[in-house]
């Protein structure tokens, strides 16, 4: 039960224009691992869209967590940390697990190590001689994980006046370190890819909360909707794609600086042709599977140099057939009714329940 007497609690609309955005990140993953099953050339050429196609899921995922955990703070006066792990728990694992189970018992592991990694989310700093394909995709995960692991903490202890500060000054600090680290040889670069550490990667996120604090004070939001004009857009979104293609001196931290801008930019005007594209029914419908899609797509498409061992379900276009349904079976029937009753569990320690 609440606290206090029961009262209607409001649910928070979906923001149809991000499932649209998860939408178009998900294209890019399934682009760029489709085709890692053709030539080398193929490869080369579009492997980039996967990378930059997850770093838009940081960005979302940044922006939407914070903006849900300010309005709850607002609303109760506090961020209720058992609501939130209970709704990340019930959305994030039941797939997760029975992926790995999956796995598991086709004998597609490598080592216990690699399965370890996978459970608890620090596959991203596992050695490559540790762990195979089928589990790789499972470095974004540990960065998003030990995201929420810290940060809803944080602005608690923060509170909503002094989040955004953190956001940046945390972001800066980020774009600094992975500079020192990489300028002065301080890593080893060579048995854990860079990109997959999350002291490389949180500025993609944490732009993102910074965004959200700024959509979500009434005079800010109304500067960044007038700053972001439609020509604005526009460069921002032409830059961000010379930024996926060249390399540039801290080229990391602007495209987690103008990506989030992206997103606000469509949040806010929804009645730009961008925007309404976004909010297709299509693209949402895609959107709303994407993280079933992102877990089941390793187990398909597989680049053209790793045994076969499904068959024809890992040849292209059967390889994407059988990864959408998948996780389209799996967010129907698994997925969907668990985040449900994980939203029911998470009310006990909440006034109001606000969804992601």
């Amino acid at each position: 039960m609440m606290d206090g007497a029961t009262a209607e609690r409001p649910r928070r609309a979906r923001i149809p224009t991000l499932d649209g955005w998860r939408a178009v990140s998900i294209s890019f993953v399934l682009l760029s691992h489709s085709a890692s099953g053709f030539d080398t050339s193929v490869y080369e050429a579009l492997r980039l869209f996967g990378a930059n196609g997850v770093l838009v899921f940081f960005a979302i995922s940044g922006l939407l967590i914070t903006k849900l955990l300010l309005e709850e703070a607002d609303a109760n006066g506090r961020i209720a940390l058992r609501a939130f792990y209970v709704r990340r728990c019930f959305r994030i694992l039941p797939v997760v697990l029975l992926y790995l189970a999956f796995l598991t018992i086709s004998g597609l592991t490598r080592t216990p190590g690699e399965l370890a990694a996978s459970l608890f989310f620090y596959r991203n700093y596992l050695p490559f001689n540790l762990a195979g394909i089928y589990t790789f995709h499972f470095w974004s995960l540990a960065v998003e994980e030990q995201f929420y692991a810290f940060w809803p903490g944080l602005m608690r202890l923060t509170g909503n006046r002094f989040v955004w500060p953190t956001a940046l000054t945390l972001s800066l600090g980020t774009a600094a370190w992975r500079w020192a680290a990489v300028a002065l040889h301080l890593i080893d670069t060579k048995s854990v890819p860079p990109g997959s550490r999350t002291d490389f990667t949180l500025d993609s996120m944490l732009m993102g909360a910074l965004t959200a604090c700024i959509l979500h004070r009434t005079e800010s939001r109304l500067w960044l909707r007038r700053a972001l004009h439609p020509a604005v857009w526009l460069c921002l979104a032409a830059a961000t794609v010379a930024l996926c293609v060249f390399t540039v001196p801290f080229g990391d931290f602007l495209k987690a600086t103008t990506i989030p801008l992206l997103l606000a930019g469509t949040i806010l005007n929804p009645d730009w042709p961008v925007s309404r594209l976004l909010e297709r029914e299509p693209m949402c419908l895609l959107g709303r599977i994407s993280y079933s899609v992102y877990i089941w797509q390793q187990m398909f498409l597989l680049p053209a140099w790793i045994p076969n061992r499904l068959g024809p379900l890992q040849l292209f276009p059967f390889s994407l057939l059988a990864c959408l349904a998948c996780a389209s079976a799996s967010y129907h029937w698994l997925e969907k009714p668990l985040i449900a009753i994980g939203r029911r569990l998470s009310d006990r320690y909440t006034k109001v329940s606000i969804h992601a």
